[in-house]
C-alpha cells in the first residue's frame, strides 16, 4: 500500500504524465534544382508544440543550433537551388520538454544546360606518329552528381586502338616525339590517316533519376585530315666515332624521311656540292640512295639530299667531317663497373677516368659525347664508354661497359570493381621499374585461397584474354568480366638479381596485390500474373522478381506508360504493392478490378547501382489480354416522381463484342413489359452497348423491381421506387459504424444516410488522397446504406468523415477511427495527451484515498486495542468483594453491595480469572472445575512469590454457587499470615472446596 501511494504522488507532482517524442522525422530527399521539396516533421504525447528548423552544410557531432530557418511542421523550399543542399534537423519543443528529429539529407542534383560549340581541326599528316587533342571544356560546375564523358564519331560510340580519352590533364610523351599537352576529357587521335575524318562529338552525361536532361553535346570537333609529303631528315654515321672519319677510310652518310603515306615512297638522290653524286670508284649507294657512302675520305665535304615524290620534293644537307690519321698514343683507363642506385637516393658519381701521356682525351657514350664524371647516374647511364686522344699526328682509342643497376619499384592497380556485362575487359595493372628489368609473374587466389599462376602471353605469337602481357614497364592482365570467377585478389611477385661491386649478387622480390569485386548489374529475371488472359472485373497479382550484385534501389511496374506501382528505397511506395527481400528482392503488385486499360504491354523496369557508381537498369514485359463475358446493368433514375416517365438503361457489356439491341428484353416484377419508347447505342470500342427504354406515366402500382435480358444473360434486378407527393428533403446521417482495425487487415466502416431523393454517401479517410477498396451501396425510398470495405496499410488514429448529398443539399457526420500496428496499438497522439493525463490523475486520486483510508482503520484499531488493554487492567484491579463480618452469616445490613446480584458477580469474576490465570480454560467454558483451578494457580503462584495466599470468599447462605477464590493480598510476616487465618473462618475448609 505504501509502494502505490509513493507512485501516485510521483504521478501528481510529475509534468502532467508528459512523455514528449518525435512521432515523425523528416525523411531525406533528393531534388532537382529549381523544383520544390518539403521536409516534414511531428512531434508526439504532447500539445503546445513549437518546431524550429536547422541547417547545417556537414554532419552535425551534435545536435543543431543557431538561427532557426522554420517554425512549422513542414519546412518547403519552393525553388531548390545549390545552396538549399545540406543536413536538416528538427526541434520541438513543449513547455517541459526538447526533442529532436533524425538528421535529414537534402541533396540538390543538377545538369546545367550549355550551348553546344562547333570547331574545326584540319591536320596535315607528316608521320605516321602525328597526333592531335580534340578538347572538350566543361564548366566546373555544370551538374551535380558528378558527369562522364563519351566520344562519338558521326553519332557512333568511338572504339578504335588508335584514340583515347583523357581522363585527367597531362603531358603526353611518346618515343622520340615531342611532348603533347593534354586537357582532361580531351579526345586523343594518333596514326592519322584521310579515313579519320568526320564529325567528333563529346557528350556529357549524368546518372541521378531525379535530373530530367540525362546526357547533352558539349563540342562537336569537324575534322580534315590530308597527306603532305613528310619533311626530310637526314642521319649520318661514320664507322668511326663521332661522325668524323680518318683520311682513307670510309664514312657513310644516311638520308631518311618518314610520314609518307598510301605506300608513295619518295626517291633518293645525293649531291656534293651542286654536283650530282653517282655510285662508282668514289662513292656507294645503298638502301635505294638512302645511304652515302665515301669510300675513301681525303677531306671534310658538305653533301645535301633530297627526297621527291612526283615532283614534290624537299631537301636537307649535312657535312662528312674527316680528320688526318694518326699513330699511337698510350693512356690508361679507371672505370667503376657497377654502381647501385636507387629511387630518390645518390649513391654516389660514376668514376670513369682516362689518362694519356699526351694530348687531350675525350669521353663517348654508345658513340655519343658524354661528361664525366657523372654525379648522379642513373639506369639509362649505363652503356658503351669510349676514350678517345690525339694528338697532331693520330687518334687512340679506349672502351669499358659500364653497368647502372636499380632496386626495383612496383606497383598494383585495379578497378576495384567492375560491372558483371558480356564484353569489354577490365585490366589488372603491375608497374615495375629497376634495373636489371625484374622477373614479374601474375598470381590469382583461388576459391579456397590457393594462388594460381597466371600465364604469360607476351611471350607468345599472340594476346589471350586472361593471361599476362606486357606494355614498357607494365604488366597487364585483361580480366573477363562476363565471369563472375574472375573476381578476387591478384599478386604480382617481382623477382630481381642486382650484382654488386664485390661480384655478388643480391636477390631482391617483392609482392603486391589488388582485389577485384566483379559487380552482377541488376536483372530482371521473372516476370508474372495469374494468367495473361484476364477477365474484366477479376483480381489479379502481378509478381515480379528482380536480382543482382547489389540490391535494387527502384522497381517500377507499369502497364504501358501508366504506372500500377512504384518502390524506391528509403521513399514510401506508391500503388497497391509490396516489395520484399533485398538482393534477390520479390515485388507484388495488385490488381483488384481488371478493365479494358490493363490489356497491352505489362512491364516490369528495375535500377541498382553497380560498379563506379554506375547505374544499370533491366525491364521485363509481358502481353496481356482482358476478355469480359456478357454482362448487363440497368442504370437510371430509380426514384421518378408521381405521374412522371421512368427512363432506365441496360448497358450490355461483352469482349469479343457481339452486341445487337433488338435482343434486349425487358421485365417487371419477373414479367416481361414492353417500354414506351426505346434508344439503341454502341460503343464498339469499350466493347459495349447501351438500350435506353423509356416506360410513361409512372404511379405507385408501378413501383417494383425491373431488369432487363439478353441472350439468356440477366441483369441484377433494381428496385424503383415512386414518389406519390413529390416532396424531397434534405439528407442527413442517420448512423456509422466504425470499428478499430489493425494493418494488413480488412475491415468494414458503414455509414447510413437518409433523404429523399436517397443520398449519394462518401467515405473521407485520408484528405488528400485516396485507397483501394471495395464499396457496396443500397438504396431504397428514403435510405442509402454504403459499406467501404479496405485493407489498411499504416497505423494511425485520425478522425474520418461521412459525407451525404443529393438535390437538396449536404451532410456529414465525422468520428475517429483506430488502426492498430500487427503487434499491438498505436502510442498515443497529440489528440488523445488531454484524456490520457485526465485518466492518470484520477487513478493517482483514487490511490490516494485508498491509502487515507487504510491509515484511518489501523489509527482506530490501534486506539481500540490500547482502550481494551486499559479496561482490562482496570478490571483485574477492581474492588474486592464483601466479606462477611466475624461471627455473622450475613454481610451488615447498612452496606449496600456495589453488584446488583452476587450471581452477576461471581460470574464476571469467574470470566476475568479464567482469562488471566489459566487461558486454555476459559477458551473451553464447559471446564468449571474451579478447585483444579485454583490448586494450579497456588502452585504457580507461590513458586514465584511465596508471600502470595489465596482466601475464599464467603457464600452466603443457600448459595449453592461453587466458591470463587478471593482477592490475592501480599503479608508483611509469617505472623500475620497465621493470625489472619485464625481470625477468619470459613464456611467450609478450603479442602473442601
Amino acid at each position: 500500500m505504501t509502494i502505490l501511494c509513493y507512485f501516485a504522488w510521483i504521478v501528481l507532482l510529475s509534468p502532467l504524465g508528459e512523455t514528449l517524442s518525435i512521432g515523425e522525422s523528416p525523411a531525406s530527399v533528393t531534388v532537382e534544382k529549381g523544383k520544390s521539396f518539403s521536409l516534414t516533421c511531428r512531434g508526439a504525447n504532447a500539445t503546445g508544440l513549437k518546431y524550429e528548423w536547422y541547417k547545417a552544410a556537414s554532419i552535425p557531432s551534435t545536435v543543431m543550433s543557431g538561427t532557426s530557418i522554420g517554425d512549422n511542421t513542414t519546412f518547403t523550399v519552393n525553388q531548390a537551388q545549390v545552396g538549399d543542399a545540406g543536413y536538416y534537423q528538427c526541434k520541438v519543443s513543449s513547455s517541459n520538454n526538447v526533442v529532436y528529429s533524425d538528421v535529414a539529407t537534402v541533396k540538390v542534383v543538377y545538369f546545367n544546360t550549355v550551348t553546344p560549340k562547333e570547331l574545326t581541326k584540319e591536320i596535315s599528316s607528316t608521320s605516321d606518329s602525328v597526333r592531335v587533342a580534340l578538347s572538350c571544356t566543361l564548366p566546373s560546375t555544370i551538374s551535380n552528381p558528378s558527369y562522364f564523358i563519351t566520344w562519338h564519331k558521326n553519332g557512333a560510340p568511338i572504339s578504335s586502338d588508335t584514340a583515347f580519352i583523357a581522363r585527367s590533364s597531362s603531358s603526353l610523351k611518346i618515343d622520340t616525339l615531342d611532348e603533347l599537352s593534354v586537357e582532361a576529357n580531351s579526345l586523343v587521335l594518333f596514326n592519322l590517316k584521310s579515313s579519320d575524318n568526320g564529325r567528333y562529338e563529346c557528350r556529357a552525361h549524368v546518372g541521378d533519376d531525379a535530373i530530367t536532361i540525362k546526357n547533352q553535346t558539349i563540342v562537336t570537333w569537324v575534322v580534315t585530315v590530308t597527306t603532305e609529303f613528310p619533311n626530310v631528315e637526314y642521319q649520318s654515321n661514320a664507322v668511326v666515332t663521332g661522325g668524323t672519319g680518318q683520311v682513307g677510310k670510309a664514312v657513310t652518310l644516311y638520308c631518311g624521311a618518314a610520314g609518307y603515306r598510301d605506300s608513295k615512297v619518295p626517291s633518293f638522290s645525293w649531291h656534293a656540292g651542286s654536283t650530282l653524286v653517282e655510285s662508282g670508284d668514289t662513292y656507294s649507294l645503298l638502301d635505294s640512295s638512302k645511304a652515302l657512302v665515301i669510300k675513301s675520305a681525303s677531306t671534310s665535304a658538305s653533301f645535301s639530299c633530297s627526297a621527291c615524290i612526283n615532283t614534290n620534293c624537299k631537301y636537307a644537307s649535312t657535312t662528312a667531317s674527316v680528320t688526318p690519321a694518326v699513330s699511337s698514343l698510350s693512356f690508361t683507363t679507371t672505370p667503376s663497373h657497377y654502381v647501385l642506385y636507387t629511387s630518390g637516393v645518390n649513391q654516389g658519381a660514376l668514376e670513369v677516368t682516362c689518362t694519356t701521356n699526351s694530348g687531350t682525351g675525350s669521353w663517348l657514350k654508345n658513340g655519343e659525347s658524354v661528361t664525366v664524371p657523372i654525379a648522379s647516374p642513373k639506369p639509362s647511364d649505363s652503356g658503351v664508354y669510349q676514350c678517345y686522344a690525339k694528338t697532331s699526328d693520330y687518334w687512340v682509342a679506349k672502351t669499358t661497359e659500364i653497368t647502372v643497376s636499380q632496386k626495383m619499384e612496383a606497383t598494383m592497380t585495379a578497378e576495384s570493381e567492375v560491372t558483371y556485362q558480356s564484353s569489354a575487359d577490365v585490366v589488372v595493372t603491375c608497374k615495375v621499374s629497376g634495373s636489371p628489368a625484374p622477373n614479374v609473374k601474375f598470381y590469382k587466389t583461388n576459391a579456397v585461397g590457393l594462388l594460381e599462376a597466371v600465364n604469360d602471353c607476351y611471350k607468345a605469337s599472340s594476346d589471350t584474354k586472361g593471361c599476362v602481357r606486357k606494355n614498357g614497364e607494365q604488366y597487364l592482365v585483361s580480366v573477363d568480366t562476363s565471369d563472375l570467377n574472375s573476381s578476387g585478389t591478384y599478386t604480382c611477385q617481382t623477382v630481381q638479381n642486382i650484382k654488386q661491386l664485390d661480384g655478388t649478387v643480391e636477390v631482391t622480390q617483392l609482392m603486391e596485390n589488388a582485389t577485384l569485386d566483379i559487380v552482377t548489374p541488376v536483372d530482371v529475371y521473372e516476370f508474372t500474373t495469374d494468367n495473361s488472359t484476364m477477365t474484366h472485373g477479376d483480381s489479379i497479382t502481378v509478381t515480379c522478381k528482380i536480382k543482382g550484385g547489389r540490391a535494387p534501389f527502384k522497381v517500377d511496374v507499369k502497364m504501358g506508360s501508366a504506372v500500377l506501382y512504384s518502390w524506391k528505397i528509403d521513399t514510401p511506395s506508391v500503388g497497391d504493392g509490396r516489395c520484399v527481400g533485398a538482393y534477390d528482392k520479390t515485388c507484388f503488385v495488385h490488381i483488384h478490378s481488371v478493365d479494358y486499360h490493363h490489356e497491352g504491354t505489362l512491364s516490369c523496369q528495375a535500377s541498382n547501382t553497380a560498379a563506379n557508381k554506375e547505374v544499370k537498369t533491366d525491364i521485363m514485359t509481358l502481353s496481356t489480354n482482358v476478355v469480359r463475358p456478357v454482362a448487363l446493368v440497368v442504370t437510371g433514375d430509380f426514384f421518378p416522381v408521381n405521374g412522371s416517365d421512368l427512363v432506365l438503361t441496360c448497358t450490355y457489356h461483352e469482349k469479343p463484342y457481339n452486341f445487337n439491341g433488338t435482343q434486349v428484353s425487358w421485365f417487371f416484377n419477373n414479367r416481361t413489359i414492353a417500354p414506351e419508347g426505346v434508344i439503341v447505342q454502341s460503343d464498339d470500342d469499350n466493347y459495349r452497348g447501351a438500350v435506353v427504354a423509356t416506360f410513361h406515366n409512372m404511379g405507385s402500382n408501378n413501383e417494383g423491381r425491373y431488369a432487363c435480358e439478353s441472350k439468356g444473360k440477366y441483369s441484377p434486378a433494381v428496385n424503383v421506387y415512386v414518389n406519390e407527393t413529390g416532396s424531397q428533403s434534405k439528407p442527413t446521417i442517420e448512423s456509422l459504424e466504425v470499428p478499430e482495425g489493425q494493418v494488413d487487415f480488412p475491415m468494414n466502416l458503414t455509414c447510413v444516410g437518409r433523404g429523399y431523393p436517397p443520398p449519394d454517401l462518401q467515405w473521407i479517410i485520408y484528405p488528400n488522397k485516396s485507397v483501394p477498396n471495395n464499396t457496396y451501396i443500397a438504396k431504397e425510398k428514403f435510405r442509402t446504406e454504403l459499406i467501404f470495405e479496405w485493407v489498411p496499410q499504416e497505423a494511425a488514429e485520425m478522425p474520418i468523415t461521412c459525407v451525404a448529398k443529393n438535390l437538396n443539399g449536404s451532410a456529414f457526420l465525422a468520428t475517429d477511427l483506430k488502426i492498430f500496428h500487427k503487434d499491438g496499438p498505436l502510442p498515443v497522439d497529440d489528440r488523445s495527451d488531454k484524456g490520457a493525463i485526465i485518466a492518470a490523475i484520477i487513478i493517482a486520486v483514487i490511490i490516494i484515498i485508498i491509502c487515507i483510508i487504510f491509515c484511518c482503520l489501523c489509527l482506530l484499531k490501534k486506539r481500540k486495542k490500547e482502550k481494551e488493554e486499559k479496561e482490562e487492567k482496570s478490571e483485574n484491579l477492581g474492588p474486592p468483594p464483601p466479606v462477611a463480618p466475624v461471627g455473622g452469616d450475613k454481610p451488615a445490613a447498612d452496606k449496600e453491595h456495589p453488584y446488583t446480584s452476587i450471581a452477576v458477580f461471581r460470574k464476571n469474576l469467574r470470566n476475568k480469572w479464567d482469562k488471566i490465570a489459566h487461558p486454555e480454560k476459559a477458551k473451553n467454558p464447559e471446564k468449571t472445575n474451579y478447585a483444579e483451578i485454583i490448586g494450579e494457580v497456588k502452585t504457580k503462584d507461590t513458586q514465584k512469590d511465596p508471600d502470595i495466599i489465596l482466601r475464599p470468599t464467603i457464600v452466603p447462605p443457600g448459595d449453592s454457587e461453587p466458591d470463587i477464590p478471593s482477592r490475592r493480598t501480599r503479608t508483611s510476616s509469617s505472623s500475620s499470615s497465621s493470625s489472619s487465618s485464625s481470625s477468619v473462618k470459613p464456611k467450609r475448609p478450603v479442602s473442601d472446596i
